[in-house]
């Protein structure tokens, strides 16, 4: 940071005088030469879904327009807009009515969700505030973060939320979902949510809605469905009940490469984890070098990633596995090409990583 304050501190720096044109054309050519490019292919890093042209498009409308949505009087094309979609939107998932909302991320739309679960089991809270009463929030142990902040925000507090194991494969576990239910119950607590994670963030895993359905229909909790990732699969008639194969190319190509090791091989969402190992590592199967100094392969490859300025892919441990790489396929002008490049500057960069014994 400190560095790329010092290259950039004739954009940064305030000054008292105004700066005309050609300094202001001047400044934004070196805002887009020094930000990362989240619209290339070659950026693996977040669930970012690249550029459309469209959608640049509209944003400049919107921003041109700079319409404030509080009343059809003051937007009544964007509210009838907004009316359209959003109806269509329903539809397109099977629901003939309801209500909807925009949302500007999915951390927010989990924040809304706690709201509203929350309003369902004490709408005086909206007059009298909370009644003092433990309320409790359940999702699985591989959820978002977001969850747990909205605890935080509208006072029911962090202790308040109950993590639900999973399985190897990121599903939650729903035997131990009852039994944390039945727990809290006992002890006077009060449910209002539980959290089915629809396309996990890191493996992509699917939690099993209907059965998680079932439980909260018994026992009269509200199930809330965190789709942010996954939620595209209501939109394909063929993987409703899941999400197409696009991550399979780079699953078996992993497989076929020394040195690339998944975690896991069924995949219900387009993110593939797995571990690299250096050259140097080879000679050893990966169940003896995990409990090491495999930690330290993921930062000190993504290092050289930056340096290159080539790729740019996320790691990060799970539970207790060792770092691991990360890839979320959601960009759609990624190709085979592309994905063959990921693995192969990958195995480039990687190639004189030193040995354990070297650290």
């Amino acid at each position: 940071p400190v560095q790329l304050k010092e290259m950039m501190a004739h954009c940064l720096d305030i000054h008292n005088d105004g700066r005309d044109l050609e300094q202001l054309l001047s400044d934004c050519r070196e805002t887009l030469k020094y930000c990362v490019k989240t619209g290339h292919p070659h950026f693996l890093n977040q669930l970012s879904t690249g550029v459309d042209v469209v959608g640049v498009a509209g944003t400049w409308l919107a921003a041109a327009v700079n319409t404030n949505m509080f009343t059809y009087e003051a937007a009544p094309v964007f509210t009838l807009m907004e009316e359209v979609v959003l109806t269509r939107m329903r539809k397109l998932i099977g629901w003939a009515d309801g209500e909807a909302m925009f949302a500007p991320g999915g951390a927010i739309s989990n924040l809304y969700a706690v709201l509203l679960a929350r309003y369902r089991r004490s709408p005086e809270v909206k007059t009298k505030g909370h009644d003092g009463s433990r309320l409790v929030v359940m999702t699985s142990e591989q959820s978002h973060f977001s969850i747990t902040r909205a605890a935080a925000i509208l006072g029911l507090g962090t202790d308040n939320v109950i993590y639900i194991r999973c399985h190897s494969n990121g599903k939650m576990d729903t035997a131990d979902l009852r039994e944390q239910i039945a727990t809290v119950q006992a002890s006077g607590g009060d449910v209002i949510l539980v959290n089915a994670t629809c396309g996990s963030t890191v493996l992509g895993a699917y939690d099993p809605v209907s059965e998680m359905a079932d439980i909260c229909e018994q026992f009269g909790i509200w199930l809330h469905c965190d789709c942010a990732w996954g939620g595209g699969a209501l939109l394909s008639r063929d993987y409703k009940h899941l999400v197409a194969g696009i991550h399979r190319y780079l699953r078996d190509q992993i497989k076929k490469r020394p040195g690339f090791h998944l975690l896991l091989e069924e995949i219900e969402a387009p993110n593939v984890c797995f571990w690299y190992l250096p050259p140097a590592w080879r000679s050893r199967p990966l169940e003896q070098v995990k409990d090491e100094h495999l930690h330290k392969v993921a930062p000190a490859l993504k290092a050289r990633m930056m340096e290159a300025g080539s790729l740019m892919v996320q790691y990060q441990p799970l539970g207790r596995l060792p770092n691991l790489f990360r890839v979320a396929i959601s960009n759609p002008v990624l190709t085979r090409k592309d994905l063959d490049f990921l693995l192969d500057e990958m195995d480039h960069l990687g190639q004189d990583i030193p040995t354990p014994a070297d650290w």
